[in-house]
């Protein structure tokens, strides 16, 4: 009796993980059947086309679509790691740049930023929802009506709030109330499978010994890429985007950050008449306290994890000796440090060491004013992080943000980007690690 019993809540288990991966996924996969279309994605070429990308030029047709995209296990990862992973948006923004295509614009797809309330950030660069709640996209991001037709929508589905949103929201302000929204999981039919693996193509980087590359912008109404793990021996447009996320980002997403900001403009009053603008980034998981062992908080801190760990974490004191060393070779300017980071002054250890009296904290701030006509507070935080990161002449970092990665592809390339390392015991040196970096050198994500 007890091992039917154990059978018949096995079988349940499985079935509700089945069904789980069904929703997850939302294109079908079956590379064998659908036609495979090359493209010449060599070093040369890639650098090429980033060298040559203009956005007020660039020739677009038709729209590219991320293929076979699983929601990953860490989902709890921000805007910045999502943007800047290589099995997210990095393949899409890299078959733009080399192609012309368009990115469809299915952010539910991309999972970003769910877990911390940043749903809908993607809207920050164009690609977000329309007033009936539709998406929509502007530039290089288009809402793909050929794919929608051949995908169809069968369910909508309530999105449920996150154990990270709920862990974040005890030290975040209350976001304002919001409407509900759902998320469409289209579920493919046979005869849907079917009509997609014959209308639209896969693209394929060029492997050598192969004929030259057959791409043909205006052939088909949408392409896909098939996403797969970065670390995959084959070559793939994957593996190619890992390798130039933040020169990708920089390209492609920054004239995109600036249009819609131009339509919808976010007063920034942060700098004063500073010429030595400086953001200061406290990565988020550095600063998140930690409460009967909620997974993912302060993550790093000497709280008994890994060394590993212990060593990505890097805190606001460890910071000063590098800012004061800069300030101090830019003595005859003036100079304006803004912290950027989830938390206040009151709960950063060390504020009361900065090496100058005048610093400000951004979360200390009154409420940014609504980036996007549907956002909310977190991404209305975000963006106003984002506008002084793009802002700034120079931005001090820890190697494990990726939110400040995204920040720096939003600045001038001429901006001076610091990483600071941890200084903790056995982590590779004593005392805080400062390493200036070559802004316009720097690589993927």
């Amino acid at each position: 009796m007890r091992r039917r019993t154990r059978a018949l809540l096995l079988a349940g288990a499985v079935a509700a993980r089945v069904l789980d991966t069904q929703r997850a996924v939302s294109l079908p996969v079956d590379s064998e059947r659908q036609r495979v279309v090359t493209v010449d994605a060599s070093p040369l070429a890639v650098k090429r086309a980033l060298r040559r990308y203009d956005a007020r030029s660039h020739k677009v047709c038709g729209a590219v679509v991320a293929k076979a995209h699983r929601r990953h296990e860490r989902n709890q990862d921000g805007l910045g790691a999502q943007v800047l992973r290589a099995d997210q948006l990095a393949p899409l923004l890299l078959a733009h740049a080399l192609t012309g295509l368009r990115i469809a614009c299915r952010s539910h797809e991309w999972d970003f930023g769910h877990a911390y309330g940043e749903e809908g950030a993607m809207a920050l660069f164009g690609c977000g929802r329309d007033d009936r709640g539709g998406m929509a996209g502007v530039g290089v991001f288009a809402a793909s009506a050929a794919l929608d037709r051949l995908l169809g929508v069968d369910e909508t589905e309530p999105r449920e709030t996150s154990w990270v949103q709920r862990v974040f929201s005890r030290f975040q302000p209350a976001p304002a109330p919001a409407p509900v929204v759902t998320v469409v999981n289209p579920r493919i039919s046979i005869e849907r499978r079917d009509a997609f693996l014959a209308a639209v193509p896969l693209l394929k980087p060029l492997q050598r010994g192969e004929a030259n590359a057959s791409f043909a912008c205006a052939a088909y109404d949408v392409y896909c890429v098939k996403v797969s793990a970065a670390w995959s021996k084959n070559v793939s447009l994957t593996s190619v985007a890992g390798a130039h996320s933040f020169q990708l980002a920089r390209k492609v997403l920054r004239p995109q950050f600036d249009l819609v900001k131009a339509a919808r403009p976010r007063p920034l009053d942060v700098w004063g008449n500073a010429t030595v603008r400086v953001a200061l980034h406290v990565r988020r998981g550095d600063v998140m306290p930690v409460d009967k062992g909620d997974r993912g908080a302060r993550e790093g801190a000497a709280w008994g994890l890994p060394l590993k760990a212990q060593c990505k974490a890097v805190e606001l004191a460890a910071y000063w000796p590098c800012l004061r060393a800069y300030l101090e070779s830019r003595a005859n300017e003036t100079a304006r440090v803004v912290v950027v980071s989830t938390a206040g002054r009151a709960d950063l250890p060390g504020a009361d060491d900065a090496p100058v009296a005048d610093v400000a904290y951004l979360a200390d701030r009154p409420p940014p004013p609504r980036a996007t006509p549907r956002s909310n507070a977190h991404v209305d935080a975000i963006a106003r992080d984002l506008d002084v990161m793009a802002s700034a002449t120079a931005i001090f970092f820890s190697p494990a943000s990726s939110m400040a990665l995204l920040g720096a592809a939003l600045a001038p390339e001429d901006v001076h980007l610091f990483e600071v390392r941890s200084h903790a015991k056995g982590c590779g040196g004593v005392g805080a690690a400062c390493h200036r970096l070559k802004s316009h050198k720097r690589g993927g994500g």
